[in-house]
Order: C-alpha cells, then structure tokens, then sequence
C-alpha cells in the first residue's frame, strides 16, 4: 500500500489553487485589455460589443448542470446505436470476423 505524506499533498494543493487564481486573474486581464481593444474598433466601425466580462460568462457556465445532467434512456447501448445508424443511414461492416486462410 502506497502512502502519501500530508504535508507534501497540502503543498500541491495550495500550488494548485494559486496556479488556477493567477491563471483566471491572466485570463480576465487578457479579456478586459481585448474588450477594450473590439469596443474601440467597433465604435469606429459604428457596433457595439459584448456586455457581459469574462467572469459573467464563466460563472454562468459554472453555475449551469450541462456537464452534469444525464440523458436518462430506456434503450440500451445496442438499440442507440441501431437508432442513430437508421438515421444517419449508415451501413454498418462487421470487422470482428477474422479472414479466413486460403
């Protein structure tokens, strides 16, 4: 049995959450320093720009269960695959059989 030492696991935790903190401030800089960049262009050019930031956008799609939501369905894996080969009117070829010798 492999054990792990607590202290080093923290470390790689804490490294970790900082990682991720200065890649998310890199990110929301880069896309105030960019909306900037598009809103004066688009002024020029008479647009207008998005008004939501970086982090709006990304707590919307934290918040949301697309990820987590699953598709409940009473078929199984053989009849949701018959499913979508009739609709996509596919022709399936069976690889598995090995070639007979001459």
């Amino acid at each position: 049995m492999k054990f792990i030492n607590v202290k080093v696991f923290f470390r790689y935790i804490t490294c970790k959450i900082k990682e991720e903190a200065k890649e998310k401030i890199y990110k929301t800089y880069t896309t105030h320093c960019l909306k900037s960049i598009v809103g004066n262009t688009a002024k020029m050019g008479g647009g207008s720009i998005i008004k939501k930031s970086y982090d709006e956008l990304i707590a919307k799609i934290d918040k949301s269960d697309i990820y987590r939501n699953k598709v409940e369905t009473k078929e199984n894996a053989d009849q949701i695959v018959a499913t979508t080969v009739a609709k996509l009117g596919l022709k399936l070829i069976d690889n598995t059989r090995k070639e007979e010798k001459e």
